[in-house]
C-alpha cells in the first residue's frame, strides 16, 4: 500500500496532535522520539498479518510526527520516504527527488510469498568461528 501524506492526520481514530513547540525547536525532548499513540503500530501489525506492506511518502512543509507515523512502515516491512520542507514551487530539488524515487518505487522488482528452506545434518551444532 502506498501512502502519500501532506499533513498530520487530525481526524478519526488515528488523529495526531502537533507535539512540537514552535518557540523551543532547538531543545531536545526525548518524549518526541517515541510514538504518541500505538494506533499505527497496531494497524501495521494487522497489515502484516494480511501480508500488506505500507510504504509512506511524507511530503510536508510542516511538522510531521515521524515517530508515530513511521511505525506503520517499520512494523509492516514497508519503507519511509521523507521530504522535509516540500513545496512543489519553492523547492524544485525536492520535487525532482520525489519524481526519481516514485519512478524507482513503481519499477521495483518485488517477490511475493517467498519461502526459504534450510537443511542441515543432525550433527550440525551451529556456526563456529575461530577466535
Amino acid at each position: 500500500m502506498s501512502v502519500f501524506q501532506t499533513q498530520l492526520p487530525t481526524l478519526g481514530v488515528g488523529a495526531l496532535k502537533p507535539r512540537e513547540e514552535p518557540n523551543h525547536r532547538s531543545s531536545a525532548k526525548e518524549i518526541n522520539l517515541t510514538p504518541s499513540t500505538d494506533f499505527y503500530k497496531k494497524l501495521a501489525l494487522d497489515c502484516s498479518g494480511q501480508q500488506v506492506a505500507v510504504d509512506l511518502f511524507l511530503l510536508s512543509g510542516q511538522y510531521s510526527d515521524l515517530a508515530s507515523l513511521g511505525c506503520i512502515s517499520q512494523c509492516s516491512a514497508g519503507s519511509i520516504c521523507y521530504y522535509p520542507s516540500y513545496h512543489h514551487q519553492h523547492n524544485p530539488d525536492q520535487v525532482q527527488k520525489l519524481q526519481k524515487e516514485v519512478q524507482r518505487y513503481l519499477t521495483w522488482k518485488i517477490g511475493f510469498e517467498a519461502v526459504m528452506r534450510i537443511w542441515c545434518t543432525k550433527l550440525w551444532t551451529g556456526l563456529s568461528l575461530p577466535v
